[in-house]
């Protein structure tokens, strides 16, 4: 056993105007009601055949996101479903 603490996840999911998977000051456009998946990748990362949704939750208002109390178990990814995000 070892000592730990609980972790979070949070972001904001928004439209990505020009592609590059980066936010420029200009996107500002929050998109609400998307859905974000927690996901441990599996065994194989490029394979997304063995992936399991750990936790899935709604974007707010403001494209806001949150997973909380999460146990470390390593280093899942979050992506959500419009538009794919790693």
């Amino acid at each position: 056993f070892g000592v730990f603490r609980l972790a979070s996840l949070s972001g904001t999911v928004y439209e990505d105007t020009n592609g590059d998977g980066l936010r420029q000051p200009d996107e500002t456009r929050p998109i609400a009601q998307a859905t974000v998946q927690l996901i441990d990748p599996g065994a194989d990362p490029a394979d997304p055949a063995d992936d399991v949704v750990l936790a899935t939750t709604t974007t707010d208002a403001g494209g806001g996101y949150s997973f909380s109390n999460l146990f470390p178990i390593g280093a899942p990814a979050s992506k959500n479903t419009v538009p794919y995000l790693v």
